[in-house]
């Protein structure tokens, strides 16, 4: 079962306070019925059934004609859907590009954000990490403690740094009970 977003300011919306009710449970269903693309596959019986209404394929675009797009197989798109569901669509998504070829096996363009990122951009955003990289811990209480140049390239120590992780006990007692 397919859960999906619903914009809860549509009751505000001129559009959908001058449909009447019928026509709002309609596109509930039209919304909830359709495929993760947009697209729905009329089946006005089971659609009748559920609504309790005698809907013909031709009455869907008359009743929305602006919401609605007839595509050549006799299915409809609903241009609206995608941009709400997903956003905008970027090749980087795999989800997104199985979803681009979707469209495009249904014969339907939809724009998507293509290739933004230059090289330029990568080679700041490379830079900026290396400079995380290279950030050392200060101002440690221990000025003695092992402490590696990178933070999050963490060595183990060799044999004769290792006692460096020890403080001076007389040292961090004396310390403490300042504090106190």
């Amino acid at each position: 079962m397919a859960k999906r977003f619903t914009d809860s300011r549509k009751w505000y919306d001129d559009w959908f306070l001058e449909i009447p009710n019928e026509h709002k449970l309609l596109w509930f269903y039209l919304l909830d019925m359709c495929d993760h693309a947009g697209i729905f596959k009329p089946n006005m019986r089971l659609l009748n059934f559920c609504l309790n209404s005698t809907y013909k394929v031709d009455d869907l675009i008359k009743i929305f004609p602006d919401r609605l797009r007839l595509l050549d197989d006799g299915k409809f798109f609903i241009p609206k859907f995608i941009s709400f569901q997903y956003g905008e669509l970027k090749n980087e998504s795999y989800f997104h590009r199985k979803l681009i070829s979707y469209l495009k096996l249904n014969k339907i363009d939809i724009p998507c954000r293509q290739g933004i990122d230059t090289l330029q951009d990568k080679d700041k955003d490379k830079d900026k990490d290396k400079d995380k990289d290279n950030t050392i811990i200060s101002n440690s209480i221990y000025t003695n403690a092992f402490v590696p140049k990178k933070v999050n390239a963490y060595k183990a120590p060799s044999s004769k740094d290792k006692f460096k992780f020890i403080p001076d006990t007389k040292k961090l007692i004396k310390d403490l009970s300042k504090k106190k």
